[in-house]
């Protein structure tokens, strides 16, 4: 099986600022863009679990509570504003102690808040394969229909530099004299 490196990002309200000095640039991600319902923002609701049957008691979920990891809160929403995690180990917003999870606020340069998931391998049509504890875990697909999914700044970069390689070749071939001029 041919995995993908893939990362999750979940922006409730972002900028560049915020994605360009955050997310790595080894992975790709997702971008959550929730839907607002009646002036309420939906919530994200996931569920990673420790097998690829994504059967069990899952590792790490997200619901309208907030992040549980093996079945501990351990951020819960934001009551004034509900797509903020806060950390309950810090008291403060974003929640950045539970890998692959990772969430930050940015209100002070009018970013907003954004979550992210680092995804090691696309997996199947069932899951994206995480890492948790240095182990291999199961993002169910399930509730990821919000998700728009992005490829990394390096696979850009890659991709970029090999369809102008491409388009290089064609003009290295379509103009001999150009081909003479750099052989000098």
């Amino acid at each position: 099986m041919n995995l993908t490196i893939v990362s999750i990002l979940f922006c409730f309200t972002t900028s560049a600022f915020a994605l360009s000095n955050n997310i790595r640039n080894d992975s790709d991600y997702l971008i959550y863009e929730p839907k607002i319902i009646k002036d309420e923002t939906k919530s994200p609701e996931l569920k990673i679990f420790a097998n690829p049957d994504l059967s069990g008691n899952p590792v790490i979920e997200i619901d309208e509570k907030g992040l549980s990891v093996e079945g501990t809160l351990v951020c819960t929403f934001d009551k004034a504003e509900p797509t903020y995690f806060r950390s309950l180990k810090s008291n403060s917003v974003g929640c950045k102690d539970y890998p692959p999870i990772h969430s930050e606020n940015y209100d002070s340069v009018g970013a907003g808040t954004f979550l992210a998931i680092y995804v090691e391998g696309f997996g199947t049509s069932k899951y994206f394969e995480v890492k948790y504890k240095s182990k291999s875990a199961y993002l169910d697909k399930q509730n990821l229909s919000d998700f728009k999914y992005y490829i990394s700044k390096e696979k850009e970069r890659k991709n970029k530099r090999t369809e102008e390689n491409r388009k290089f070749q064609q003009v290295l071939a379509e103009d001999t004299s150009l081909v003479e001029y750099i052989k000098l």
